[in-house]
């Protein structure tokens, strides 16, 4: 998880994250936007938190690291000969 420093838009803090948590470069990645949860209940940190999930699309990635915050990070089957980076519980 991350949060807007400064002037990053959404996807420079999406992919300043992945790179942070996995190592990871988002410049050979296709990021995507999968969904803004904006609920005022499901955070109870204040000021609001708006979350913005993103999915990392690439083909043959590496095996993440878990770094900075994260628990954990692997690599699983996504069908299709995709896989996907799971950090921190999170799929990225």
């Amino acid at each position: 998880m991350a949060f807007l420093c400064g002037d990053e838009s959404l996807e420079q803090t999406a992919a300043r994250d992945l790179l942070e948590e996995t190592g990871l470069d988002a410049e050979a990645l296709k990021l995507q936007q999968v969904g803004v949860y904006s609920a005022p209940d499901r955070d109870r940190r204040r000021p609001r938190v708006v979350t913005c999930a993103y999915l990392a699309i690439a083909s043959n990635l590496p095996v993440p690291v878990a770094g900075a915050d994260a628990r954990a990070a692997s690599v699983g089957g996504f069908g299709h000969g995709g896989r996907r980076a799971r950090v921190g519980g999170a799929v990225s």
